[in-house]
C-alpha cells in the first residue's frame, strides 16, 4: 500500500483517478492484481473522496479581480510534498 499512496499522492501527480495511477505504477512496477489493490486505495482516499463528492457538485471557477495597480494582489500556487533537492 506505501507505493500506492506515493503514487497517488505524492509530488506532482497528486490525487489522480485509478487508471492514471495505474498507469505510473506500471511503468515501473508489476505484481498480480495490481489493479485491484489501486482501485481499493483510491476508493478509501479521503481526499478524493471529498473533492469527487457528489453532494455538493463544483461549479466554474470564480475569475479574480483586475487589480487597478500593480502589487494590490498578490498570489502564490503551492505544491507539497516534492522531493528535497
Amino acid at each position: 500500500m506505501g507505493l500506492i499512496k506515493e503514487i497517488h499522492e505524492g509530488g506532482l501527480i497528486g490525487h489522480f483517478g485509478v487508471d492514471k495511477t495505474l498507469s505510473f505504477i506500471k511503468e515501473r512496477f508489476y505484481w498480480p492484481h495490481m489493479r485491484v489493490g489501486v482501485q481499493r486505495y483510491c476508493s478509501k482516499c479521503i481526499a478524493c473522496l471529498q473533492a469527487k463528492s457528489k453532494v455538493m457538485p463544483h461549479g466554474l471557477y470564480t475569475p479574480l479581480p483586475i487589480a487597478s495597480t500593480p502589487w494590490v494582489d498578490i498570489s502564490m500556487d503551492f505544491i507539497l510534498g516534492l522531493l528535497r533537492t
